[in-house]
């Protein structure tokens, strides 16, 4: 994942295999101060996310953002051993690590070119924000659209990267019975409304009609935006 920028399934033992041989070379050949600093990096890192989610439960040692000091360690102590071990190969064992190093930067480029020409990369969690493009294409097309949202701040937040400069948020902190909505503005669309929300908008004469459904998620369909008209 750190070179490949992709999720390899059972590829990954192999990595971490070969991870731990090159953790193994970098500690055997590197000053100790060096393997030290990167040992440090990669098990404090790791520790201090994967305790909590052991004691506390959670998903904090999964998220990628969070292990970025991993990441840049086991990158520090390959690019040690392919400088040692790769560039001026001797015999045998270093002609193999010269091929995984070549494995190594042609994958990372691909990923990397294919990275660059996808809207959204599997990272970024496609359940959850696949429906960003085409739903900011519906939303940025209107002349003066209006967007009001109940959902959790930091999706909509997300979400708003996609749209035009122009574009209003009208976002619902805590109580959607107190949403007024602010006049002046046609269309007027929900992202990701909640329940509540919709039953609030239709007693006060609001006819709401789905403008998108998500369906990145094969087992359940989503409703992301309404269209919601007095």
């Amino acid at each position: 994942m750190a070179f490949f920028s992709r999720e390899l399934g059972g590829a990954n033992i192999l990595l971490v295999i070969i991870t731990l041989i090159a953790l193994y070379v970098f500690c055997r050949s590197a000053p100790k101060r060096a393997w030290l600093f990167v040992l440090l990096l990669i098990g404090v890192t790791f520790t201090v996310l994967a305790v909590p989610d052991l004691i506390l439960g959670g998903r904090r040692s999964l998220r990628i953002r969070y292990l970025f000091p991993c990441f840049f360690g086991i990158q520090i102590a390959y690019a040690y051993v392919f400088a040692t071990q790769a560039v001026w190969a001797k015999n045998w064992r270093q002609q193999l690590w010269r091929v995984f190093m070549v494995v190594l930067v042609a994958g990372g480029l691909a990923a990397c070119m294919a990275s660059s020409q996808a809207v959204v990369w599997w990272n970024k969690s496609v359940p959850r924000s696949s429906y960003y493009p085409p739903v900011a294409e519906l939303i940025n097309q209107a002349a003066n659209p209006l967007v009001v949202s109940d959902g959790p701040v930091t999706d909509t937040l997300a979400f708003s990267a996609w749209l035009e400069p122009d574009v209003k948020l009208q976002l619902v902190a805590t109580e959607p019975r107190k949403l007024k909505i602010a006049p002046g503005y046609d269309p007027v669309y929900l992202l990701n409304p909640s329940e509540q929300l919709q039953k609030i908008l239709t007693r006060r004469g609001y006819k709401l009609s789905v403008a998108y459904e998500d369906r990145a998620d094969p087992t359940e369909v989503e409703n992301r935006l309404w269209l919601a008209k007095q």
